[in-house]
């Protein structure tokens, strides 16, 4: 999505798309790295509700892509197109909880089980960081191959 947000909107809807995503991985590392049961719990337990939910929005996704003209000419970004853009790609990954899963497999590799605030606080400012220096680069990437193609 943050690929084809790039190619049809300009790099910036694309990184801003990616930031979503980034947003959701912090809000999950998060819940690791803070070992709050009681939400892993239930996103677990929804987990099938969870996936139906962002099944359906990608199909939804898919159906529109499906449907859609090329562009005559470069879509003019706006701040509503872009707040669209963050908040669905955040509620897309919001919707599969076994990011959590991930998360807490990795913290506890690490032997991250037994932290602090201030180091639970870094660890989720680092999961942050990184996630959006990858939708940065992807972005950036794909937007060079498009000046370099044409």
């Amino acid at each position: 999505m943050c690929i084809r947000r790039t190619l049809s909107l300009g790099i910036l809807n694309g990184f801003i798309s990616g930031l979503g995503a980034a947003t959701a991985d912090s809000i999950y590392g998060g819940i690791a790295a803070f070992g709050i049961t009681i939400i892993s719990n239930f996103l677990l337990e929804n987990q099938i509700y969870l996936h139906l939910i962002g099944g359906l929005f990608l199909m939804h996704l898919g159906y529109k892509t499906f449907k859609s003209l090329p562009a005559e000419k470069a879509a003019e970004i706006n701040a509503k197109g872009l707040i669209g853009a963050y908040t669905s790609t955040l509620i897309l990954t919001l919707t599969n909880p076994l990011t959590i899963m991930m998360f807490l497999g990795v913290f506890a590799g690490l032997g991250l089980g037994e932290t602090t605030y201030s180091s639970a606080c870094i660890i989720v400012l680092g999961v942050f960081i990184g996630s959006a220096l990858w939708w940065l680069v992807l972005s950036s990437v794909t937007s060079c191959l498009i000046i370099f193609a044409f």
